[in-house]
């Protein structure tokens, strides 16, 4: 076992699992073989080789194995199965391991409910390791981390939220083994209790270990937690990254892809055709392997992504289908997105049902995300709702989720603006905009006004764009035609072409100039980034179709021998133009 170990520590779990196997093939003993062949089978699922290791846990069970034995080989199929084909099986494999092995019944019942939390908490796997959990031998004197955890777990999952405490406070100690093969059940439990923070904590020492440790099967799980942490809080360039070496890691192992946090950043990214287009891959995946949660997950990224678009029917269905199952998780992450769409559709009574729930939930979390969120939703249900507002915006401040930082200060604007206070409302928007233009939350960047889905700030992206719509030149601009056909109004009938004629006509050619310029570019603000040629297209003709009407009036009434008159009307036309001009800027 020394050399084993020594060969993990200089090649990593790949080596310990050759070395294993070759010392296996010389071992004249069968019952000595026999542990040196799944110790080998252990190492191999901890290097990824999952099909090497299934074929050595079967050349094991071909022989005649002590109890001992064949409960170990049980716990293998379970870990196999857990990555490689699906949790559902695993669970089986466990309920079967605890039933043979009473001394380590209650953990091998943990891990079965973790298997099950993953495929779905109504499936039926789920509820039968849910209903052995509440049977299983009760803790000893003094119960160990996975003892309080087990008991802690079955009665938060019969929604006893007095489990709470007990559930962080386990949690936290980040360092306890516990956690090192129940990755998936602490990252589920991190989100459903509010904490992020928690989450990446609980990854960053999995993810230290695992390279430490050369294990290539948790590393991708810590490193896909990290990016799942990473887009709730709002750092998607971060995200982005630890996904594309968690994919690679997988690419070459064979361990299934976990979407969770895809499905999380390319929600937020607001990009429907690639968002609807993973959804549809990942729900498809879901079913293939009969995993729920990740179809729940599926359903709240939809509604992610409705509610960044302002489809918020949409988003109304999806998150009620994300709530649809109680998975974990989705009290922190989808009941948020059922409220706010309940609210904006009118749906009141739906709106206040899931409010209630998700306060009592946020209160015994007690993060300060959970309570600036509660706080938001609280606001968008209420008559007053100021200061709630304000108390959403410092806690989720400090909670340190740009993102739900950003849609409070969106929604906060949005009310503003229908109470008419304007100029608090363009500082509202104006922070939000910026914020989601930083994160890169494109969707939801458009649903301020006056913002384009761009994250860069140039001169043709949204953040460019809205600095030229504050600094707009338009009105201007119609202002110095005004004056132009004002002073081509007033110019005798027998005056020159220099002093009567040129002056006027060089002003409006200037100020028309500038304002057609000026419009062109404005029309695409707000819009797809790609939809700027069409915008611009429809400005031109609609210009072009009321130049021509125009002109023909005003030619019309200059033919009579009134050029005064005409001239004064196209000095009108310009005033009102200017105005419309700024009354669209400061709304």
């Amino acid at each position: 076992m020394r050399s084993a170990e020594r060969a993990r520590q200089r090649g990593g779990a790949a080596a310990e699992a050759a070395f294993l196997e070759q010392a296996a093939m010389l071992t004249p003993d069968s019952g000595q073989r026999v542990r040196r062949v799944l110790q080998a089978a252990r190492a191999k699922l901890d290097a990824g080789a999952f099909e090497a290791a299934s074929s050595l846990i079967e050349s094991a069970e071909g022989d005649a194995l002590e109890e001992s034995l064949s409960v170990q080989a049980s716990l293998l199929r379970a870990q196999a199965a857990f990555f490689q084909r699906g949790a559902a099986e695993a669970v089986d494999h466990l309920l079967h391991a605890a039933e043979r092995d009473p001394a380590r019944a209650r953990l091998h019942l943990l891990d079965a409910l973790q298997a099950g939390m993953v495929v779905s908490r109504t499936a039926s796997g789920t509820q039968r390791a849910l209903a052995a959990a509440r049977q299983a031998p009760p803790a000893p004197d003094a119960p160990s981390a996975a003892d309080q955890l087990l008991d802690s777990l079955v009665s938060y999952l019969d929604g006893d939220l007095r489990a709470v405490p007990a559930l962080k406070r386990i949690l936290a100690d980040v360092t306890d083994p516990l956690w090192a093969r129940r990755l998936s059940l602490a990252a589920l439990l991190a989100v459903e209790l509010w904490d992020f923070a928690l989450e990446e904590r609980l990854a960053r020492h999995a993810e230290a270990a695992a390279r430490a440790d050369g294990s290539l099967v948790i590393l991708p799980v810590s490193l896909w937690m990290l990016a799942m942490g990473s887009a709730l809080r709002g750092d998607l360039p971060a995200a982005v990254s630890l996904l594309s070496e968690a994919d690679d890691i997988a690419s070459i192992t064979g361990v299934p892809v976990h979407w969770y946090a895809h499905l999380q950043v390319a929600a937020l990214r607001g990009r429907r055709a690639e968002a609807e287009a993973l959804i549809a891959r990942v729900t498809a995946e879901a079913g293939q392997r009969e995993k729920g949660m990740l179809t729940s997950i599926a359903h709240y990224s939809s509604a992610v992504l409705a509610n960044g678009l302002a489809e918020h029917r949409t988003a109304l269905e999806a998150a009620r289908l994300a709530l649809r199952d109680g998975d974990l998780g989705m009290t922190a992450l989808a009941l948020p997105e059922l409220v706010e769409a309940a609210v904006r559709c009118g749906e009141q009574a739906m709106a206040k049902q899931g409010y209630g729930r998700l306060s009592e939930h946020a209160e015994a979390a007690g993060t300060d995300w959970a309570l600036g969120v509660r706080a938001l939703m609280g606001a968008l249900l209420s008559a007053e709702p100021e200061g709630l507002y304000r108390e959403a915006v410092d806690r989720l401040a400090i909670s340190g989720s740009r993102i739900w930082l950003a849609r409070a200060h969106l929604n906060h604007g949005v009310r503003l603006r229908r109470d008419a206070r304007r100029t608090d409302a363009r500082e509202a928007l104006r922070t939000a905009q910026e914020l989601f233009i930083e994160v890169g939350a494109d969707g939801f960047a458009r649903r301020a006004p006056g913002t384009g889905g761009d994250r860069r700030a140039g001169p043709n992206t949204g953040a460019g764009r809205r600095r030229r719509c504050r600094g707009s030149s338009t009105p201007t601009s119609y202002c110095s035609a005004r004056c132009c056909c004002w002073g081509l109004s007033r110019a005798p009938h027998d005056g020159t072409f220099l002093a009567g004629l040129l002056g006027p006509s060089l002003l409006a050619g200037a100020g028309l100039g500038v304002a057609f310029v000026e419009l062109t570019s404005l029309s695409s603000v707000g819009g797809p980034t790609g939809d700027s040629g069409l915008a611009g297209g429809l400005v031109n003709a609609t210009r072009q179709v009321g130049g021509a009407c125009g002109l023909a009036v005003l030619a019309a009434v200059a033919a009579g021998g009134d050029y005064g008159a005409a001239f004064a009307g196209a000095a009108l036309i310009a005033a009102v133009s200017a105005v419309l001009s700024l009354v669209w800027l400061r709304s």
